[in-house]
């Protein structure tokens, strides 16, 4: 699994009781890693957000790109790799697959968080 936080994604996954929820969490965090990396707004530029044009300031910058870089991870759910997932997914039994829905979008979360830490807003 790649990160920038490698001791703290693992640490994360190995919480889960399960090997299906261990396995959905390192898909969602493999899936997302690197997303926000291509999503980060600049101070002072406007976005387009589902509330309409947006400034970025210092105050709200981090969640502009929390924003942004979910929409862009749930845009990629609509692509063939995501597929796949959807399949492991929808083969297990229907507790097991809430489960790893969850685990999924918790991996994505945090795989989003661990590369927010630490962007220059000002670049």
């Amino acid at each position: 699994m790649q990160s920038s936080r490698p001791e703290e994604a693992r640490a994360m996954r190995d919480d889960y009781p399960s090997r299906h929820q261990r396995s959905a969490f390192e898909a969602g965090y493999s899936h997302a890693h690197g997303i926000a990396c291509h999503c980060v707004p600049r101070i002072g530029a406007t976005v387009l957000l589902e509330d309409g044009p947006t400034e970025v300031t210092e105050d709200n910058a981090m969640e502009v790109h929390e924003y942004l870089s979910l929409e862009t991870e749930e845009r990629g759910r609509q692509f063939t790799p995501w597929e796949f997932t959807a399949r492991g997914i929808s083969d297990l039994d229907e507790t097991k697959q809430a489960e790893a829905l969850e685990a999924y979008d918790e991996g994505v979360t945090a795989a989003i968080h661990h590369d927010m830490l630490g962007t220059d807003y000002d670049i």
